[in-house]
């Protein structure tokens, strides 16, 4: 906005690194929430590096082809991204850190909406606007838990009865009424 005295005013998110410190640590929190997770059905096995530890228990103890040893040698690594950002953030290094731009005046006079750069060692380094960074965390985030819920239930699932038990992805038209948002279920086998 150009005023009378013909001054520039930019605008301003207000505390983009502080609002962006914020976001890393409640997503090292959901991150942590996983964890609590797995150890209910790992409690001895997993150690201090859970997703590590997680991946190597389910290639061992249910077989390095089943759904969460593949899923969790596959999405690991955006865990411990998502893990880390906040030690990114807080305590930068030379070769890992995240860098927060506000609002900026660029020398063409073009207004750069609020940014963030992201490196990390062995990485392609990340820019990108901070909006979009934090919506694709949150739906990667929300993605993995899902499916990471469903499958640890489904590596750790027992039968009752004799008949096999699993876990199963309900089609639309199989989901409750009363929470038809439900897709995943325990579901039995009929051979």
């Amino acid at each position: 906005v150009v005023t009378k005295d013909r001054s520039i005013t930019l605008p301003s998110l207000g505390n983009a690194e502080e609002r962006c410190d914020a976001f890393a640590q409640k997503v090292g929190h959901a991150v942590d929430t996983l964890e609590t997770v797995a150890r209910l059905l790992y409690p001895k096995e997993l150690s201090k590096k859970w997703i590590d530890s997680l991946t190597l228990i389910a290639a061992q103890k249910h077989g390095e082809h089943e759904p969460l040893a593949r899923f969790m040698k596959e999405k690991g690594g955006s865990l411990l991204f998502m893990r880390e950002l906040r030690n990114m953030i807080e305590h930068p290094q030379v070769d890992a850190y995240v860098k927060v731009r506000d609002f900026q005046l660029l020398p063409s006079m073009e207004l750069a909406t609020p940014s963030v750069d992201i490196v990390r060692p062995g990485e392609a380094p990340i820019s990108e606007p901070l909006a979009s960074f934090m919506a694709q965390v949150i739906e990667e985030l929300v993605s993995i838990a899902e499916v990471f819920f469903a499958l640890l239930c489904g590596a750790n699932v027992k039968s009752f009865s004799g008949l096999p038990l699993v876990v199963v992805e309900l089609p639309p038209s199989r989901r409750p009424k009363w929470n038809p948002h439900q897709r995943i279920s325990y579901g039995i086998v009929m051979y």
